[in-house]
């Protein structure tokens, strides 16, 4: 099992507290250390189920072989670099579609490092909608154990852009 590690996010959120607040109705200010940590949580929640990224990321993958393709943890991939024991290797193709990553020839007995890049300049304004809904319903059942799993309405109109690696 591979685990792709995070390097970087950028620091800016998708929506503001200000989009949030009107999204969802709210006029007072006394909860906006609470709507500040949905955002990041919910844009989380909604990055690893979609496998699309809402800001600019950066990931790493370790290998000490690869002979099959590999996939970028998160969509869009917007560029790839790798390095086979510390020295730059471009024998590679990858898609941006896809996260799909593979070496031109197979590769083995060395330490292989994999950078994926996901640039985000804007968000999708449907993916900005998810995130609004997701924070908005977070806030409105906090403290609801039952309201813990994503809601269905939010999985059933976004499950045609989750990205899945087979």
């Amino acid at each position: 099992l591979i685990m792709s590690v995070l390097v970087s996010m950028s620091q800016s959120e998708p929506v503001t507290l200000a989009e949030v607040k009107v999204w969802g109705k709210i006029e007072h200010d006394d909860e906006d250390d609470v709507l500040d940590s949905l955002i990041t949580s919910c844009r989380d929640e909604l990055e690893r189920y979609l496998k699309i990224a809402f800001v600019t990321q950066v990931w790493r993958d370790d290998f000490d072989s690869m002979h099959d393709a590999v996939y970028s943890p998160r969509l869009p991939l917007t560029a790839v670099s790798m390095t086979v024991d510390a020295v730059v290797n471009t024998e590679f193709k990858f898609n941006q579609a896809t996260g799909r990553v593979k070496p031109d020839q197979q590769i083995y007995g060395a330490d292989i490092v994999v950078i994926y890049t996901s640039t985000v300049t804007a968000l999708q304004p449907v993916l900005k909608t998810a995130l609004l809904d997701l924070i908005s319903y977070r806030f409105d059942n906090r403290g609801n154990a039952e309201a813990m799993q994503m809601p269905m309405d939010i999985k059933n109109r976004f499950q045609h852009m989750r990205a899945v690696s087979i």
